[in-house]
């Protein structure tokens, strides 16, 4: 009788279903990681990108009629919107302007008025909640230190909000798409 020598080459499937569902869980906790990071930076980069245009509106219209305020076309003109948010397109101009989010963002800086006090206001549409809590949370007074803004939201539940938001407040306003107004006095 002769004895031949057996020998097994390969993984059984419960070994690759294992492998296979070790990858799986690994690259959902990376997909996650990877989301809640892009949120966090687009965030940032949308709060600098607000603060550059309250800034640049606040230094060219010091001293100004603010009656009259900036057309979109002196936006673009006077490089008061960052490069980051202009983006290619025809007229009209205002269909240019993209937040971080690459959703639409304008600027009012004309006849608006909170009480008897002139403000110019930025909107950023279509933001995630995170985004929307943090513009909301900002202390934009330390910033611009005039005490004088407002906040709208429109999404969660529709706010006109006079002064500092807290976290708790900021997360029931803010659902999921939001629209946002700031508004800030010259």
């Amino acid at each position: 009788m002769r004895n031949y020598k057996i020998s097994e080459y390969g993984r059984s499937m419960i070994e690759i279903l294992g492998v296979l569902s070790i990858v799986g869980v690994l690259s959902v906790a990376g997909i996650s990681g990877y989301y809640k990071g892009m949120t966090k930076y687009k965030t940032n980069q949308l709060l600098d990108q607000i603060s550059t245009i309250a800034n640049n509106i606040k230094i060219i219209m010091s001293g100004e009629n603010t009656q009259y305020g900036l057309s979109i076309e002196a936006l673009f003109k006077l490089k008061i919107l960052p490069e980051s948010m202009i983006k290619t397109c025809a007229y009209p101009y205002s269909s240019c302007i993209k937040h971080a989010f690459n959703s639409t963002a304008s600027v009012y800086t004309g006849g608006i008025s909170v009480g008897s006090t002139p403000v110019f206001c930025i909107n950023v549409n279509n933001i995630p909640q995170e985004a929307c809590a943090a513009i909301a949370m900002t202390d934009w007074d330390t910033y611009f230190g005039n005490g004088q803004f407002t906040i709208e939201v429109v999404g969660g539940r529709t706010t006109h909000y006079f002064g500092h938001y807290n976290g708790l407040t900021a997360a029931q306003d803010c659902g999921v798409n939001n629209n946002i107004r700031l508004c800030l006095k010259f």
